[in-house]
């Protein structure tokens, strides 16, 4: 049986064997399998680059799930991130959210154990406010239950709090009478410790008062106060130094507002002085003085130059030293900038900032396309210089973005990839669209005389290309190896033969003669498929055509009874 391009067409994919008599005549024992390119390398291909065949390619997998082969972190199964807007698990959403598993059924979750999803998964809700996710009775807005050491409502607290009658609205209650609650009563406090709840100057929060013979603040004693160690005689005293009394003892006073109660000088009367000192002890050092500086061009500006210190301004002088040329009055923060004098006139550090100037590309090979190795500012573009910095190679004017791409081996357009859209033709002679390998090209597009494909199988003769009809003219008109076949042909008369062989007919699927079988005999009545005989033993080549669909039994007593011809090797029968 003779091998070539397009002998066994349309196999199944799948082993097939037709046994006829005692021998296999027909076998097919392998097929293609669908593989698809994984350009990205994780695993999983493009659907849209299927290829069938028998051994994959490298990078082809046999996976086409991948729904951006471009991103290796793009694949079924990838980890999702939410609010990237990328379906990266290729699951067909994106943006999924962040659901909390709630164990108890309470509706609320805990934030410790999550899923990332578009809905709610079954057992998880949107909330992760639950403090307690084995008890369904304790989540937030749970009824709070008095005395039990637990935070039902998942507010923070275990035990409620008491509050105590406040009668004289002091703000302070009695201790006497007080409640449990989980939120204030009316006429109650959260403070108690009054000891008289009918007298509004009494309570824990006051100071006590001297000679009232009445426990003012509270604290069991009666008209004791705390005074304060008065060193330095100002009047004010210190806090580091303390006595109860009843009565103002010597050296002490009935404040502590003095911040060095060793000077005088120093306390909340005294005037404040610009020494580095707090005079007045109001927290603040040398307050109300301010440094002046010498406005000399008179523009509102002054410089750190010459400086004044004084609680009002000296004629003169100005409260800054923003100014960068004290010279100058068109000089100043605020100034309006002059684009072209090469001079900082708002004094914010630049100069002539804001003028219209661009970057400009050296143009070396003057094919409008620049590069970024030499670059100058400029508002106009110099000569030689461009406003593109897209050339990739700036010594060769034939090499820039939109040049033709030639097969040399140079992006010659710039585009990163070399010598892309090149294809190879192949030289048709005779112009039947079909094209020999003896000579073929390089290019990008069909050149005259030329075809993609090299099939013909004899390029000088217009009427032999694949596809073409087959003719009795002893050539291979349609190149499938075979030459005259199905050509209706008959030789009656010669050597014997029996012009019962006169139907023939062609077909790609052919039948191996079994030459072991020396009972073959041709028997007239068993080659007949509606009432035509269907033998051709072409050239002597020891198989038979299929025509039709010949039942098994047919093909089985067909084959039985084939034997080799005689003569000039047409089918004949004894």
């Amino acid at each position: 049986m003779k091998s070539g391009k397009n002998f066994f067409t349309n196999v199944a994919l799948v082993s097939l064997s037709l046994v006829l008599g005692a021998g296999v005549l027909f076998a097919v024992n392998a097929g293609p399998n669908d593989y698809y390119l994984d350009s990205d390398g994780d695993g999983f291909g493009d659907p849209d680059t299927l290829i069938s065949t028998t051994t994959p390619p490298t990078n082809y997998v046999n996976d086409n799930t991948d729904c951006n082969d471009n991103d290796e972190n793009i694949y079924p199964g990838a980890e999702e991130t939410v609010g990237d807007d990328i379906d990266s698990d290729c699951n067909g959403q994106i943006n999924e959210v962040v659901f909390y598993k709630d164990s108890d059924g309470d509706t609320y979750g805990l934030a410790s154990s999550t899923v990332i999803a578009v809905t709610a998964p079954t057992g998880y809700v949107d909330d992760n406010t639950d403090c307690d996710d084995n008890n369904n009775t304790i989540y937030p807005g749970a009824e709070e239950i008095l005395g039990d050491d637990i935070d039902s409502n998942c507010d923070g607290y275990t035990n409620e709090q008491e509050f105590y009658l406040d009668s004289d609205e002091d703000g302070y209650g009695t201790d006497e009478t007080f409640v449990v609650s989980t939120s204030t009563p009316e006429d109650y406090v959260e403070l108690g410790g009054d000891c008289d709840d009918t007298n509004v100057s009494v309570n824990p929060g006051v100071s006590e008062v001297l000679g009232d013979e009445i426990d003012n603040n509270c604290d069991g004693n009666i008209d004791e106060m705390v005074f304060y160690e008065d060193g330095d005689n100002d009047g004010h005293g210190s806090s580091l130094a303390t006595t109860t009394a009843t009565t103002t003892p010597d050296g002490y006073v009935d404040n502590a507002d003095d911040c060095d109660d060793d000077n005088n000088n120093i306390n909340p009367d005294a005037v404040e002085l610009y020494n580095q000192i707090d005079d007045n002890c109001d927290g603040f050092i040398d307050e109300g003085f301010t440094h002046y500086y010498l406005d000399n061009d008179d523009d509102g500006y002054g410089t750190g130059a010459e400086f004044e210190i004084a609680t009002t301004s000296p004629e003169g002088y100005v409260d800054n030293d923003d100014d960068c040329n004290d010279d100058n009055p068109d000089i100043h923060p605020g100034a309006e900038e002059d684009r072209n004098n090469g001079v900082d006139d708002d004094c914010d550090g630049l100069v002539d900032e804001n003028r219209n100037f661009s970057i400009f590309y050296k143009d070396s090979d003057n094919d409008g396309y620049g590069s970024d190795d030499d670059t100058v500012e400029a508002v106009n573009a110099p000569t030689g210089y461009v406003s593109n910095d897209d050339d990739c190679d700036d010594n060769n004017n034939t090499i820039y973005p939109g040049a033709t791409e030639l097969n040399d081996g140079i992006d010659n357009d710039c585009d990163g990839l070399v010598d892309e859209n090149i294809r190879t033709y192949y030289i048709d002679e005779d112009g039947d669209g079909y094209g020999s390998d003896e000579d073929s090209v390089e290019a990008t597009e069909v050149p005259d005389g030329y075809v993609s494909n090299d099939n013909d199988c004899n390029d000088n003769n217009n009427k032999v290309y694949p596809g073409a009809p087959e003719l009795d003219d002893n050539l291979d008109n349609d190149c499938d190896g075979y030459v005259d076949e199905g050509v209706q042909n008959n030789n009656c008369g010669d050597c014997d033969h029996d012009c019962d062989n006169e139907y023939k007919y062609r077909n790609q699927n052919r039948y191996n003669y079994d030459e072991d079988d020396d009972t073959s005999d041709w028997d007239e009545g068993d080659f007949k498929n509606h009432g035509q005989y269907i033998s051709n033993m072409a050239h002597f080549t020891n198989y038979l055509k299929k025509i039709g669909n010949i039942t098994g039994k047919e093909k089985g007593q067909m084959m039985k009874n084939a034997n080799k011809g005689n003569g000039n090797g047409k089918g004949n029968k004894k």
